[in-house]
């Protein structure tokens, strides 16, 4: 189960994703923070031990790392909406620098050398799971969180590829007419997480930009989804149109994703 073939954060096929950065200053924006995400599928029948293997081998690494300041994230989820395409689970961690992400990646490899056969064996077992696997490394244009651990909540994002030369374009739009939704979500204590995330090591078309939220609590989702909503019928009839036309001049046609993930373990400073 080695952790420079896991990393990560979110779980979507076609994801760039991810689930997923957190900087100096929480619930505020945050910038230049990497996350190394890993997607994993996995056969229904072996999620519960693909489970108990991350717990017992790769979350201790994690937990020590994020206690020792190198890391500022890290999670683990399950895919909740699934198609053909899809992977069936994702692990991530988040810090100030890929050099940080590196620090974790050889902690794990020195964890488990230290079991010995333990390890090896270990090591097998998820081989003999795991049916196809992604890396991503992605870095926050923004982000904000509040310090939280969760062992069951929810992860939503929302992707966009967005059209070439247009991306600061983009951003500037979402600044305006996103981001101080979110802000307001995690001030009021709905959301514990929220970003958006580019891929920085472009493994995909570039392009491609998710916007993302955490919470704890699912029976919060219909205030969150009224929120966004709220946010379009502040405005008049000529302003709506003005930021639906200006969407639709940004980004590609059809490339639109959506994607639901159930956390399992989350930590954020």
């Amino acid at each position: 189960m080695d952790l420079r073939k896991v990393a990560g954060r979110g779980v979507f096929a076609c994801l760039l994703l991810l689930l997923f950065f957190v900087a100096t200053a929480f619930g505020q924006a945050q910038e230049r923070i990497f996350t190394r995400v890993g997607f994993w599928d996995v056969p229904r029948e072996k999620w519960g031990a693909f489970v108990e293997l991350f717990e017992r081998y790769e979350m201790p690494v994690l937990q020590r790392m994020f206690e020792q300041g190198v890391i500022v994230e890290w999670g683990f989820d399950a895919n909740s909406i699934h198609s053909p395409d899809d992977y069936t689970h994702s692990s991530w961690f988040s810090a100030a620098g890929v050099a940080q992400l590196e620090k974790v990646l050889d902690a794990y490899d020195e964890a488990m050398k230290a079991l010995g056969d333990e390890g090896a064996q270990a090591e097998r077992e998820f081989a003999s799971m795991v049916t196809k696997h992604r890396d991503v490394l992605i870095r926050s244009y923004h982000r904000g969180s509040k310090s939280a651990r969760i062992d069951d909540g929810y992860f939503f994002g929302s992707f966009n590829r967005v059209k070439a030369g247009k991306g600061p374009e983009f951003r500037k739009a979402w600044e305006k007419y996103a981001k101080p939704v979110y802000e307001t979500l995690l001030a009021e204590g709905k959301i514990v997480a929220w970003g958006l995330d580019a891929e920085y090591i472009h493994t995909e078309a570039p392009g491609g930009m998710w916007a993302w939220y955490i919470l704890a609590d699912i029976g919060l989702n219909e205030e969150i989804d009224a929120a966004f909503e709220g946010s379009w019928s502040g405005l008049d009839e000529v302003e709506r149109e003005a930021r639906s036309a200006m969407m639709r001049d940004l980004t590609v046609e059809g490339s639109h994703r959506d994607a639901m993930t159930r956390i399992i373990h989350f930590a954020v400073k």
